[in-house]
Order: C-alpha cells, then sequence, then structure tokens
C-alpha cells in the first residue's frame, strides 16, 4: 500500500478534519503516479513533499486540501480516499492580554495591523488573544541558545530550568548580561514569557550552546542536541526544539537535527539575517528542520531575513518586544529571524497541548503550522520561498 496525507484545515467543531490518507488499491500501483496526473490538471496543492514512509514504499504530501483536489483523487480509478481526524478539546479559556507586542495580536488574528503608530510605540498598545487552559501546558520548549538565569520569577513562575551539558563546561562567561538579555533571555521571554511569549504555560529547558561572545561552534550544537534528546527521553512528555543560530553546512549537525526529528522532536531553526539563502546554512539545510523567516508590522517580508527553499514559514521579526534584563525596564525592541523561530516554537508547544495526540510526527506538525497559517498575505517575499504566516490557535 503506498499512502498520500493531506492535510486540511481546522474548523469549528470538536471533530476536526485531519486530512485524507489517500492509498492505491494495488500493491503494484505507485500512488504518487496516480495522484500526479490529477495534480498537473491545474489543481492548487500547497506544501511540500517530506521524506517517504520507508516501511510502505509511500510518500507523504504535505497540503493544504482543497475540496476540488479531494474531489479529484476521489474519482481516480485505483486509489482510496479516506477522511481523518483528530479531536480537539471542547472547552477553552479564550483570554486576550492588553499591552503587549504587535507581534502577538498579528499571530492570533487573521487581519493586517491597521494604523501603525510611531515605532516607539509598537511594543505597549496591542492585545493578544490565546486560549489559557492549553497555552503549551504540558510541552517543553527546549531553548538551545546562550546563558539564561534559571530560577523562580515573576515572568515564568517554576516553569524554567537550565540543563548542565557536562562537554561544554569550557564556554566562558565573557560578557554574559549582554548577550543573556539579547538573545538567550529573548529566545525564552518570546517563547513562554508571561508579558511577552506565546505559550504561556509551557516549560521552559535552558540548554547553553551559544558563547557568550555570540559563537555556536560545531562541538557546541551537536553536544546540546545530544543533551536535549537524552533528557527529553528520561522525562516521556512532548518536546520542541528550538535554535536560533546558524552555521556553515555540516553533515554531521544536520544529521544530529534529522534524528531529533527521527524521534518525533520538532526542530525549528531562524532563516537568519543577511540576506541569504537558508539551505547554505546548518541546521536550517537539514531536510526536516522547520526554518522560519521574517516579517514586519506592515506584513512585508524584511530584507535582511534569510530566504530561499528552506524556508517553510514566516513569522514577525521586526521590533519584537522582550524584557529588558539590563535595566530592568519593561521592554526593549529587538529585530531578527530568530524572533520567529522562538515564536514558532510558542505556538508549535500550544498546538501539542491543545490536540488531543500525545505524540506527533514531525511532518504532522509542520504541516498543521502551515495548514493554520495565513497564505500569500505577505508582500515582498523571494521567489521561491514559502508565503505562509504562522498563526497561533484561537
Amino acid at each position: 500500500m503506498f499512502v498520500v496525507a493531506l492535510f486540511a484545515a481546522l474548523s469549528g467543531a470538536e471533530r476536526h478534519s485531519a486530512g485524507y490518507v489517500v492509498s492505491s488499491r494495488s500493491l503494484s500501483s505507485h500512488v504518487d503516479a496516480l495522484i500526479h496526473p490529477v495534480v498537473l490538471e491545474g489543481l492548487e496543492v500547497r506544501g511540500w513533499l517530506s521524506r517517504p514512509f520507508h516501511r510502505l514504499n509511500g510518500v507523504v504530501l504535505d497540503a493544504m486540501s482543497e475540496a476540488s483536489l479531494v474531489s479529484a483523487l476521489q474519482q481516480t480509478k485505483g486509489l482510496i480516499v479516506e477522511e481523518d481526524f483528530v479531536n480537539i478539546g471542547a472547552t477553552h479559556e479564550r483570554r486576550i492580554q492588553s499591552r503587549t507586542s504587535w507581534a502577538l495580536q498579528r499571530i492570533s488574528q487573521e487581519t493586517p495591523i491597521d494604523n501603525v503608530p510611531p515605532l516607539d510605540e509598537l511594543p505597549t498598545i496591542y492585545q493578544y488573544t490565546y486560549d489559557d487552559s492549553s497555552s503549551g501546558a504540558g510541552v517543553s520548549i527546549y531553548v538551545l541558545d546562550s546563558s539564561f538565569e534559571c530560577g523562580p520569577s515573576s515572568e515564568y513562575g517554576s516553569r524554567v530550568r537550565c540543563l548542565e551539558v557536562p562537554q561544554l563546561k569550557h564556554i566562558g562567561n565573557e560578557n554574559e548580561g549582554q548577550i543573556k538579555a539579547y538573545h538567550g533571555g529573548a529566545m525564552t521571554a518570546i517563547a513562554a514569557s508571561a508579558s511577552f511569549g506565546v505559550a504561556k504555560r509551557a516549560s521552559v529547558v535552558s540548554v547553553r550552546v551559544m558563547h557568550d561572545n555570540g559563537w555556536v561552534t560545531l562541538r557546541s550544537a551537536i553536544s546540546g542536541i545530544e543533551a536535549a534528546l537524552a533528557d527529553i527521553g528520561k522525562r516521556r512528555r512532548p518536546a520542541v526544539i528550538s535554535a536560533s543560530w546558524g552555521l556553515a553546512v555540516y553533515d554531521s549537525l544536520n544529521d544530529a537535527a534529522d534524528r531529533a526529528t527521527a524521534l518525533d522532536v520538532p526542530f525549528l531553526s531562524s532563516a537568519g539575517n543577511r540576506a541569504e539563502d537558508s539551505c547554505t546554512k546548518s541546521p536550517q539545510s537539514a531536510a526536516s528542520v522547520l526554518v522560519v523567516g521574517g516579517t514586519n508590522v506592515n506584513d512585508q517580508f524584511v530584507s535582511w531575513s534569510g530566504h530561499g527553499p528552506c524556508v517553510k514559514l514566516l513569522a514577525p521579526a521586526q521590533d519584537i518586544a522582550v524584557p529588558d534584563f539590563e535595566t530592568g525596564r519593561r521592554y526593549i525592541s529587538r529585530h531578527g529571524t530568530s524572533m520567529s523561530a522562538a515564536m514558532t516554537a510558542g505556538v508549535a508547544a500550544c498546538w501539542l497541548s491543545r490536540l488531543s495526540r500525545s505524540r506527533w510526527q514531525q511532518h504532522e506538525l509542520y504541516s498543521w503550522l502551515q495548514v493554520t497559517g495565513e497564505y500569500n498575505v505577505i508582500s515582498d517575499v523571494p521567489g521561491g520561498t514559502t508565503n505562509i504566516l504562522l498563526q497561533s490557535p484561537k
């Protein structure tokens, strides 16, 4: 049997369509050979081809299920088309957080930001609508980044802990406060803090792989991934890895990221901030890593964001509000696709806590993030780059 999964968007009921499983009636007929003529007729398929089902010799087509495509497949001789469903808990506690980042408002509504205020007011006048009952509860976000203060705080309560990596004791503490404020602290805050975070009930595990001068080495990256996977294996709870940095292409680093996703641990990474093809970096060039590019408050693709076929999702990246660890002020604005990846990690945690499944294969969660996003609403997106804007659970 050869299998293709076509993932559909959510509806408003408790029992939601999760797409369609399409299989061949004959072991001698390849399902992709049966489907391609239908697609070539001009019916739109949005998504990307991912790795095959090794045991079934089939493929997974992660795509938005257009009604016309489903109908055409149902009428194709030799195919079995069966709808799949997922149950979403009926009890949702919708809350509105005021005086927060424009980015949180944008990912929680399907309308652009109107009447953009002066830059210095951007972080304070917007509202974030979220489901408090499943805002990352029961899910751990592993932030592979710089050092972070891991004690109890008003932003996290006791939801943050630090994971020591014995192989990385050689990392120094130079300029610790400065880098902590800019990167490790910012990534954690965007993913899960009370004031500026997406997943306000998620646990965060800080895994230090970055020298406090901002550098990540191949050794520290692989050691951090290995430590995170070992910890996830012991704790046996849904988890997401967020890595907001990039190195030159290393097969060993890409393999480490692919091993994580093979264990059903989604691996999210930033597209980069040098207007380069993200496929020229690791772990971004790994086949199973979800790479996130950047947008601004005007729904434009930011000119300095990484781009190309490895970028599979877009999220806010410019003028993002995070706590100011250095001065004690309420917030400071930061820029970078690191913010985009951290925000996506928070949304992924929200979906994992809301959907009634204990584990998701990485391609299923990636499809869900794509299917629930907004299509073709961002301007100035370079050719070959996916134009899907991240949206949080409603």
